[in-house]
């Protein structure tokens, strides 16, 4: 009796599936209908031109990252995904050491090539364990020149 049950529940879970489908072929609406629709509710953005020119005494601080992935996201890249015991980050470790000694010479060169496009650029704080950059201050006039300079992958 009860192996008979349960033989009557597999079938009928069997034949839910079946009929429902999986979950992703459930979905019916395609990438292009997503995108069309979103652009539909897209204003265009208002003229801001006389921000620039109020605020050209003003400085704006951002945050210029680099190429090189930060320290936990190279900690977590050496360890095997899913296998092993989870391994904190120790930050004194040989690896982390040396790893953040090579971030700080790439920022260190970058903050020289900054320099040198910016002299009145500002590095204020340095990003290495969640984040590989800087925080740098800039006239607000000079944010478009800072954008166009390359040096970091995102700002």
């Amino acid at each position: 009796m009860r192996r008979t049950a349960l033989l009557a529940g597999l079938v009928g879970l069997v034949a839910l599936v079946g009929v429902a489908g999986s979950a992703s072929g459930a979905v019916d609406r395609t990438p292009r209908e997503v995108v069309e629709n979103a652009k539909k509710g897209v204003r265009p953005a208002p003229d801001l031109t006389w921000v620039a020119r109020a605020n050209a005494g003003n400085r704006v601080r951002v945050i210029m990252t680099l190429d090189d992935p930060p320290l936990a996201a190279a900690f977590s890249a050496r360890q095997l995904a899913g296998f092993g015991a989870k391994v904190r980050l120790n930050v004194k470790s040989s690896f982390a050491r040396s790893y953040l000694a090579d971030l700080a010479s790439a920022q260190t060169r970058a903050i020289a090539s900054l320099r040198q496009e910016l002299p009145d650029a500002v590095v204020s704080r340095r990003y290495q364990v969640l984040l590989n950059g800087f925080a740098v201050s800039v006239p607000y006039g000079r944010l478009p020149k800072l954008l166009e300079l390359g040096l970091a992958k995102s700002v």
